[in-house]
């Protein structure tokens, strides 16, 4: 279960929230020389920090290649992406690093690295050049493996894990770089039900702990209305519609963005799921 906020704590983060830079995505445009239609096209949004914004789409609708522009993996022809008055296309990577950790789809399976090793390189971005790890770098790390669930990991080889595994240790690094952001692309999809709602709860608990933003592009939207605060809606390469859970999330809505009739239902906590409106 999400902890409930009191009033106090509430105020509080609105004042926080109030003077943070947003990131800013400003009409980017990318259509790849192979692509006959564009991939992201017009695409403007807003995301806070402190807030978790689930990416949502049918497959192709371009929130992967949303992800990969944000962090300057892709260069769209057009547009631009702002964190506060900080144009991101003229960072360097180790500015980057601090204001952008990345969790990739697809594990790196031939990494061999002992799985403490691996965490330990998420702090790179902090530690001067020649440096050893320090008191705040450790702990950063220790930090992060207790929100993954990893200890019973840190000695083990990488490429050894199972994929579930590899996406855990692949999570709790992501937190420990402490940049401002955290961007993750289908960061549960090859967990079990325990791992895959702990991970989202703790990434959850970033937001109000320490005021991290969380993108996520997830595809089980019953999962995105239990943890994020904003949505990011996608498809065909189109921000469909943008806003929190009660402007965004409706069966009319959703079944339009996924060509398929889908219905709603809500518990007795008021947790609300959406399933197929087909027999």
């Amino acid at each position: 279960m999400i902890p409930s906020e009191n009033k106090s704590s509430k105020i509080k983060r609105a004042e926080a929230e109030s003077a943070e830079p947003l990131l800013r995505v400003e009409q980017l445009f990318w259509q790849p020389g192979t692509s006959p239609r564009p991939i992201l096209n017009d695409v403007s949004a807003q995301i806070k920090k402190h807030q978790f914004c689930a990416l949502i789409g049918p497959n192709g609708a371009g929130k992967s290649s949303l992800i990969k522009a944000i962090l300057g993996f892709i260069r769209p022809q057009r547009g631009d992406i702002f964190l506060g008055e900080k144009n991101l296309r003229q960072l360097s990577r180790l500015q980057m690093a601090r204001l952008m950790a990345y969790l990739p789809q697809n594990s790196e399976t031939q990494l061999r690295l002992p799985v403490g090793e691996l965490l330990m390189m998420a702090r790179h971005c902090w530690i001067p050049p020649f440096a050893r790890p320090g008191k705040k770098d450790h702990e950063a790390v220790a930090e992060a493996v207790r929100r993954c669930q990893c200890e019973a990991l840190l000695e083990q080889d990488f490429s050894t894990l199972s994929g579930g595994e590899k996406q855990r240790v692949l999570c709790a690094r992501a937190m420990a770089q402490e940049s401002d952001f955290i961007l993750l692309d289908e960061p549960v999809s090859n967990l079990d039900i325990r791992y895959e709602e702990s991970i989202l709860l703790s990434l959850k608990n970033l937001c109000k702990e320490r005021g991290t933003g969380i993108v996520c592009v997830i595809h089980d939207i019953n999962l995105a209305a239990r943890f994020a605060d904003t949505f990011l809606l996608m498809k065909e390469g189109r921000i469909f519609a943008a806003g929190e859970q009660a402007e965004v999330l409706s069966a009319p809505l959703l079944s339009r963005l996924y060509d398929w009739p889908l219905e709603e239902l809500s518990d007795k906590a008021g947790r609300r799921y959406f399933f197929s409106g087909q027999p």
